[in-house]
C-alpha cells in the first residue's frame, strides 16, 4: 500500500482516514488486514451467546403462553420471532455486554499475534520501567469503558423486557 504525500492522517485509523482522504482503496485494505484479528476476538464470544441464546430458546418454547400461542392458531414463525426471541434476548443481551467489556479489556493476546502495538504493549512496558501513572489511566480507562457498557446493557434490557420497565414488582 502507497500512500502518497497529499494523504492525511485525521484519526489515526485507516479504515476511516482512507474514506476522508476519499481513497477507498486504503479503507478496503485496512479492513482486508482487520479480519483476522477480528475473527480472533470474537470467536469465542460467538460461540458462548450461541450457547446462552439456545438454551433460552428452549427454556421459553417449554412455557405455557407458547403453548397458548400454538392453541390460537398463530404461525410457528410468528411465535418464535414475536414472543419467544424477545423474551430470550435478555440473558444474550448480558452475555453480549460482558463479551464486550471482555473485548476492551483483554485483546493483550491478539496484539502480541498480530504484531499490534497497543494499550496492552504499553501496559506491559510499564512493569519494566514502572509507570504508576499509565497503569492508573488504563485501568481508569476499562473501568469506565465496562460501566458505559453495563450502563447501555440497562437501557437496552428496559427497552426489550417490559417487565424492567415497570420498576419491580409491587407488594
Amino acid at each position: 500500500m502507497v500512500r502518497s504525500s497529499s494523504f492525511k492522517t485525521i484519526t489515526g485509523l485507516l479504515t476511516i482516514d482512507g474514506l476522508l482522504n476519499g481513497r477507498l482503496d486504503i479503507s478496503l485494505d485496512a479492513i482486508r488486514h482487520l479480519v483476522l484479528p477480528v475473527v480472533t476476538l470474537s470467536l469465542f464470544h460467538w460461540a458462548t451467546l450461541g450457547r446462552v441464546t439456545r438454551t433460552s430458546v428452549i427454556e421459553e418454547l417449554d412455557k405455557d403462553y407458547i403453548v397458548a400461542a400454538h392453541a390460537r392458531g398463530l404461525s410457528p414463525r410468528r411465535i418464535l420471532w414475536g414472543h419467544v426471541l424477545r423474551n430470550a434476548a435478555v440473558p444474550g443481551l448480558t452475555s453480549s455486554a460482558l463479551s464486550a467489556a471482555s473485548l476492551i479489556t483483554g485483546v493483550y493476546v491478539v496484539e502480541v499475534v498480530f504484531g499490534w502495538p497497543g494499550v496492552s504493549k504499553l501496559i506491559t512496558d510499564s512493569m519494566w520501567q514502572p509507570d504508576v501513572a499509565l497503569a492508573a489511566g488504563f485501568a481508569v480507562y476499562s473501568v469506565l469503558a465496562v460501566l458505559s457498557l453495563m450502563v447501555l446493557l440497562d437501557i437496552i434490557q428496559a427497552i426489550v423486557d417490559p417487565r424492567l420497565r415497570e420498576g419491580g414488582s409491587k407488594s
